[in-house]
């Protein structure tokens, strides 16, 4: 077997005959494992068993598993010494998009697309003891829209020019935004409008500056009475 031109394994053998009982369970055992390894340097195989045990912690099922301990260990006050929500929040950060999909999904959670953002929603579930719910994508937009929006719709029934100017400027800064996304932007115009609408962005942004005309003319009408 290539095993037996491994230097490792001769010094092993020689070493056998002068130690205890308990010590050649320890060499024969250690052979065994080389053997899985055929042709492979002592430091190849560490290097390889590593790498073994790094993917064991870090795939899909493995890193659902550990969200789901630290969330019991939470609840149960018991937190494992093997692990911590900083090590597996490192480990996470290490996983593809893919991988983050998988686990949101086998954790039965919405999760974002975007990597730090996955990272910070499971923190956030796992330190609330997994009372937080992360909020869809779609929710996300909705979100998102109206932190954009502020409170122009309330500011928008006494309109002047600089209003005027700040509407669309925050318009066209929300349609280039992009986690809006083309349904974010038909619910931050429809925040607007102040009616549900659909469409595409350019389409949306003309209604808006259309709308911000028409108030303006009708306000300037009315402060002349």
């Amino acid at each position: 077997m290539t095993i037996a031109c491994n230097p490792t394994v001769g010094f092993l053998d020689a070493l056998a005959p002068h130690v205890s009982s308990d010590v050649r369970k320890g060499i024969e055992s250690l052979k065994k494992i080389m053997e899985m390894f055929p042709g492979l340097s002592a430091g190849d195989i560490e290097k390889s068993i590593r790498a073994m045990l790094a993917s064991a912690t870090t795939s899909v099922p493995s890193m659902i598993e550990r969200a789901r301990d630290l969330i019991r260990d939470s609840v149960e006050g018991e937190a494992k010494k093997s692990d911590t929500l900083d090590s597996f929040l490192k480990d996470l950060g290490k996983c593809s998009i893919a991988d983050l999909k998988a686990i949101g999904t086998g954790l039965n959670l919405p999760l974002p697309t975007q990597k730090k953002a996955v990272v910070e929603e499971l923190r956030k579930w796992i330190d609330s003891k997994g009372a937080y719910a992360p909020a869809s994508p779609a929710g996300k937009m909705r979100e998102r829209a109206a932190e954009l929006a502020g409170d122009l719709p309330q500011r928008m029934s006494r309109i002047d020019s600089q209003l005027a100017e700040e509407i669309i400027r925050r318009a066209e800064i929300a349609a280039k935004d992009k986690q809006l996304g083309k349904e974010g932007f038909e619910a931050f115009a429809s925040l607007l409008l102040g009616t549900a609408v659909r469409g595409s962005k350019p389409k949306l942004l003309a209604q808006i500056k259309s709308l911000v005309d028409r108030l303006l003319v009708s306000q300037e009408q009315t402060s002349r009475i």
